[in-house]
């Protein structure tokens, strides 16, 4: 490789076939060359290159900048991650807490239209599937359960059986395999009944 003052530096030259050992300078003018081939090449300072393909391994300590990066097969980072977007909105791979992390305003988008979308936005934590037709499902094989703080239940789907509504942590409505069951007084507006109503107290 070339150096300041037109001089070059060979490492390990290959002479018909055989790799030799050491160094040789040799002055020069200038220098072209379409194929270089070396087994090893320890470079200090700046080294432009238009095309490098290497088939081993690439160690390289410091600052990398790469403009454009395509990679075939497996990449492995050992350290953090962090995914830069404009106005703040970044999102970063924290190794120590062994997960994804988003900052406020950066979210995940679903679907071929961005139909959902998952963000915080500093105050509120969105679900958004605005702008489709489409509905928004939760599923589950036990409970689906809606509890506006931890352990204070609010709405407790169960699978193959009943909905059940609490008010601070209390059931007051449920529904069952004849119909539903609600505990506690209950104001009505206006009462529509068919069929058998059994009652110990009526009060109007």
């Amino acid at each position: 490789f070339a150096h300041a003052g037109n001089w070059l530096e060979l490492v390990n030259r290959e002479i018909n076939g055989v790799v030799g050992t050491g160094t040789e300078t040799y002055s020069i003018g200038n220098l072209v060359s379409t194929s270089s081939t070396t087994t090893s090449l320890n470079v200090t300072g700046v080294t432009t290159t238009v095309t490098l393909d290497v088939n081993g391994d690439l160690d390289v300590d410091g600052h990398t900048n790469l403009d454009n990066v395509s990679v075939v097969g497996v990449t492995t980072f050992n350290g953090d991650i962090l995914f830069v977007g404009d106005n703040a909105k970044f999102a970063s791979w924290d190794k120590s807490d062994g997960r994804f992390e988003f900052f406020d305003n950066a979210g995940l988008v679903f679907g071929n239209g961005n139909d959902l979308s998952i963000r915080h936005n500093g105050t509120d934590s969105i679900i958004d599937f605005t702008g489709t037709a489409h509905n928004l499902r939760i599923y589950g094989d036990g409970e689906i359960r809606l509890e506006p703080k931890a352990n204070e239940l609010s709405v407790r789907a169960i699978k193959d059986g009943a909905v059940e509504l609490y008010h601070d942590n209390t059931k007051r409505f449920e529904t069952t395999s004849q119909g539903i069951n609600v505990t506690g007084h209950s104001e009505l507006d206006n009462v529509n009944i068919s069929g058998v109503v059994t009652a110990t107290t009526f009060k109007g």
